[in-house]
C-alpha cells in the first residue's frame, strides 16, 4: 500500500508470504527481515536490499530476561530505522514469522514518525486504520514500538500512544491471534 504521508509503499507480512511477493514484484522491495535469534538468515531472491534483524517477540525486557530470550534493543531498532531512512521513498517490506507483532510494530512506528510530533496523537487512529488495512491481524509489539519512537516522542506522549494502540478494538481483538508472543 502506498502511504502518501511517508511517501513510500509499505508492506507487512509473514515469512511465508515474502518470496511470493518478491517474485511478483521483482527488484521492487527493500526488505527488513525480522527473525528469531536461533534462526538462520532468510534467503530471498529478487529484493532490492535486505536487512536481517534478530530478536524474540518479547513485549518487555524483564520478561525476556526471565525466559532467556533476546528482546529487541535500541541498537537493533536503530539499525532498522537507518535502513528504512537510507532510501526514504523506496518501497519497504517488513516481515517477521507471522507478520503480526514485531513487523507491524515497526511499520506503525514508521507511519507515526512521518507525522510531526504534535500531530501524532491526533493522527494515531488514521495510522492504526492504515496498518490494519495493510495487515488485518496486526497486534504491534509494545517494546518494538516504544524503541522505534523513543527518540521521536517525549515519555508522556509515548505512554499515551501505547495505551491508545493497545486499547484499539481491532488490536485488542487481535491479541489472541499470535501464539508466539511472549
Amino acid at each position: 500500500m502506498f502511504l502518501e504521508h511517508i511517501g513510500r509503499h509499505l508492506c507487512v507480512c509473514g515469512q511465508k508470504e515474502v518470496q511470493p511477493l518478491l517474485e511478483r514484484d521483482k527488484k521492487f522491495w527493500s526488505v527488513i527481515s525480522i527473525r528469531y535469534p536461533a534462526e538462520n538468515k532468510a534467503v530471498f531472491r529478487h529484493h532490492k536490499r535486505i536487512l536481517h534483524a534478530f530478536f524474540d517477540d518479547a513485549d518487555s525486557t524483564n520478561v525476556a530476561e526471565q525466559k532467556g530470550l533476546q528482546a529487541p534493543t535500541s541498537a537493533i531498532i536503530q539499525d532498522m530505522l537507518d535502513f528504512a531512512n537510507a532510501e526514504p521513498s523506496a518501497p519497504l517490506l517488513v516481515h517477521c514469522r507471522a507478520g503480526i507483532s514485531r513487523s507491524s510494530a515497526f511499520a506503525l512506528a514508521l507511519m507515526l514518525r512521518g507525522y510531526p510530533e504534535q500531530e501524532i496523537l491526533s493522527r494515531l487512529d488514521d495510522a492504526l486504520e492504515q496498518l490494519l488495512m495493510i495487515r488485518p491481524v496486526a497486534n504491534p509489539n509494545a517494546l518494538v514500538l516504544e524503541l522505534a519512537l523513543s527518540s521521536h516522542l517525549p515519555p508522556g506522549t509515548m505512554h499515551a500512544v501505547l495505551q491508545k494502540v493497545h486499547g484499539h478494538p481491532a488490536i485488542r481483538n487481535n491479541m489472541s491471534v499470535n501464539p508466539l508472543r511472549i
